[in-house]
């Protein structure tokens, strides 16, 4: 696996696993859609939609099989209308989100392509009034994350966009399985994901004001399910043979019963939400808004 040192491997993974075939997201939502059910009932949506002109335009990056708008669009005016573009590497994601994609959503442009690569003649000249990153945001190059922050930044509209970035903190059960599971099986090719305070030193070095909403809930998998701990273990580490691996690993196996009580596995997730606007005014204006 060497000559995977010169790519990012973390991308190659997630875009191999986000395939017709590999992704089994029904099972992997039984538990993870306590991702969206938490943010949800965290932050106002409708407001934020309502903060806007009409039509709103959105960018989505990473938007994976579209789980989060259809879940949010129950809880949003009919009045509003999105335009609604979507990025992902995968092909498969993108079909997936405009099948699924309803009103107040319109899809519009599908980008096959990394935010890395993004083409900027892709995109509205006027900027994007929002952009979101949920869930999407693990894989990108740590060398990269200066150069993706001002690329996010530079794509809102310079009047009043905003971008929202939802993504796990270090101690949550993510970071922690992947880091443990490379360090046993890949410890000279995986680079750790990106976390949520990889984000914030970010901004900080960037001198970028942005506000923070920290959000702390489990998931939960019944012991009487094995295959549903099968799949969200192998796809929170992208690899098919992950439980396998797990199981035939001490430490590791000593680790997954840490948080089994006998009946269920409780895995404490620890996600922060981070917004930030295309100048500091806006920024701090959506931070007294949402109080974040």
């Amino acid at each position: 696996m060497s000559d995977l040192k010169t790519v990012n491997l973390n991308h190659v993974l997630s875009t191999r696993y986000y395939q017709q075939g590999m992704l089994e997201k029904d099972l992997w939502f039984r538990v993870a859609e306590r991702d969206y059910t938490e943010l949800i009932r965290a932050f106002d949506f409708d407001t934020l939609f309502s903060s806007f002109d009409r039509p709103i335009t959105l960018l989505d990056v990473g938007c994976g099989t579209g789980k989060f708008p259809t879940m949010l669009c129950p809880h949003l005016s009919q009045n509003i209308h999105v335009q609604y573009d979507y990025l992902d590497p995968s092909q498969h994601s993108l079909d997936e989100l405009q099948k699924t994609l309803t009103a107040p959503f319109t899809p519009r442009t599908a980008l096959q392509s990394t935010l890395e690569s993004l083409e900027r003649s892709c995109c509205p000249s006027e900027g994007y009034q929002i952009i979101w990153c949920l869930q999407s945001l693990y894989c990108i190059e740590h060398d990269a994350l200066k150069t993706i922050t001002n690329q996010l930044q530079a794509l809102l509209n310079p009047r009043n966009g905003l971008a929202l970035i939802y993504l796990a903190a270090s101690d949550a059960f993510y970071h922690r399985l992947y880091n443990l599971y490379n360090q046993a099986w890949y410890p000279d090719t995986r680079l750790p994901y990106i976390t949520a305070e990889d984000m914030t030193k970010t901004f900080d070095a960037l001198h970028i004001a942005y506000g923070v909403k920290k959000l702390h809930f489990p998931h939960i998998i019944s012991c009487s399910e094995p295959h549903v701990l099968d799949n969200y273990i192998n796809q929170c580490v992208f690899d098919t043979n992950a439980y396998a691996n797990l199981q035939a690993h001490t430490a590791l196996t000593e680790f997954l019963n840490t948080f089994n009580n006998g009946e269920q596995y409780t895995f404490p997730q620890d996600v922060w939400l981070i917004m930030f606007g295309a100048n500091t005014d806006t920024t701090m204006a959506a931070r007294r808004k949402f109080r974040l």
